[in-house]
């Protein structure tokens, strides 16, 4: 059952990891070029709001979660290095639920970290590590944190969905 719909708000990212899902093939032709206005995001139970890197596009952030109706789970998924205290206070003015923090570089572990805690978040908050970096559970036990593989790109219970910027000639076809 598809209950989850993953919104690519755009492309772009300030970091270049080797592992990104979206450089997958596999995984980026399951993602569908759309316009917002053709979203019916009432269809879904969850709403991921994603990249790139989301929090390069705060003003799509917030014409997603403009259309998303009550009820609906909203979660942002950053790299966390732009989630700083006021961005966090605008995040949570545009409903956003929940973040999920992915900790892609290993030497910038500690202080995403606590930005991210310290960032007056009233929300949750989880963090996503690849699976070689355990140890962060035990170096941080009040924390949450999700372990992925390579292989866990792909969720058979979610759409996938890329916004066409607006000045797009494909959004008069």
């Amino acid at each position: 059952m598809i209950d989850t719909l993953r919104v690519l708000v755009d492309w772009r990212c300030n970091l270049h990891c080797s592992y990104c899902c979206n450089e997958q093939p596999a995984i980026r032709s399951q993602i569908k070029p759309t316009r917002l206005d053709d979203i019916d995001f009432s269809a879904y139970r969850v709403v991921c709001i994603t990249g790139g890197e989301p929090l390069l596009r705060p003003d799509l952030v917030y014409a997603v979660c403009q259309r998303i109706p009550r009820g609906v789970l909203r979660v942002l998924y950053s790299n966390g290095i732009l989630l700083t205290p006021p961005m966090a206070r605008q995040l949570w003015g545009f409903g956003i639920n929940s973040i999920n923090v992915g900790l892609h570089i290993e030497s910038t572990f500690s202080v995403l970290i606590q930005r991210a805690t310290a960032s007056g978040w009233r929300g949750g908050i989880r963090f996503h590590a690849q699976d070689c970096h355990r140890w962060l559970a035990d170096l941080y036990p009040d924390l949450e944190f999700r372990f992925w593989k390579m292989d866990d790109c792909d969720r058979p219970n979610e759409d996938r969905v890329v916004l066409l910027p607006a000045f797009s000639p494909l959004q008069t076809l």
